[in-house]
């Protein structure tokens, strides 16, 4: 029988594989209902126990469960998502109890009830936001959570690198997909810089994952559903292929 790595690259190479590869991207309370075992959230850092620890403490502690979750569930793939890579030493700023600012300008909300951390907004509002907004040096990321998880994986898993680049980060460092559409429309020159930037930090850290083991990449971009695509193929060619390509 293949290993999980032979099964899975066969698939992507167009190969026919000994059975179709399983993968999935796992919710945290999946994890813990899974193992017994609880994920760190980022309100660790309103309290004493927060002392001492950063970002990178928390999404190494939870990836370590997403990877033992996801081999005990034999799935083929372990996945590395892009957003938890995180400068070092870096803590996010908290805007009350249950909402903060991440290390790319994106703004969530914990749900504690559920183990859960989501999207709701971004901090670049205004052209005038986005000329003093910088997003990290990738070459100044921990990519500890990387390392270990190729460790991890050895000869008999592939890790997938999970990034969002043209349209995805943009949108949420904005605020919404339908900011970034209105932008495209409205203020063109603001929406092409914020693309642009949010495309140079993306794709230094496709750089260092590739550089660190990592099997394939897989840019998971909202540009369409079901129905057809979200950009008209003018604005697809003029605002985001370039960077796809």
């Amino acid at each position: 029988m293949a290993t999980h790595k032979e099964r899975y690259m066969k698939a992507v190479h167009l190969e026919v594989p000994d059975t179709v590869p399983v993968d999935g991207s796992l919710d945290l309370i999946h994890c813990q209902r899974i193992l017994g075992k609880a994920p760190m959230s980022p309100s660790i850092f309103l309290t004493q126990k927060g002392e001492g620890l950063d970002m990178n403490d928390v999404s190494k502690h939870n990836q370590r469960l997403l990877n033992e979750a996801s081999m005990k569930l034999d799935f083929d793939c372990l996945i590395l998502n892009d957003w938890n890579v995180y400068p070092e030493g870096f803590k996010p700023r908290f805007i009350d109890e249950t909402s903060y600012i991440d290390h790319l300008g994106r703004i969530h909300r914990i749900k504690a009830d559920v183990k859960t951390v989501y999207w709701v907004d971004g901090v670049v509002k205004s052209p005038s936001d986005l000329d003093t907004f910088e997003l990290p040096d990738p070459a100044n990321l921990n990519m500890d959570l990387v390392e270990e998880t190729v460790n991890a994986a050895a000869d008999e898993y592939p890790v997938m690198g999970w990034c969002h680049s043209v349209v995805h980060a943009p949108y949420q460092i904005r605020g919404g997909l339908d900011k970034l559409a209105f932008d495209i429309y409205r203020q063109p020159e603001f929406a092409k810089r914020l693309i642009e930037k949010a495309f140079r930090y993306e794709i230094g850290m496709v750089r260092r994952l590739i550089e660190l083991g990592v099997d394939l990449i897989v840019e998971g971009d909202d540009l369409a559903d079901i129905k057809g695509p979200m950009f008209s193929p003018k604005i697809f060619r003029e605002f985001f292929f370039p960077y796809i390509r």
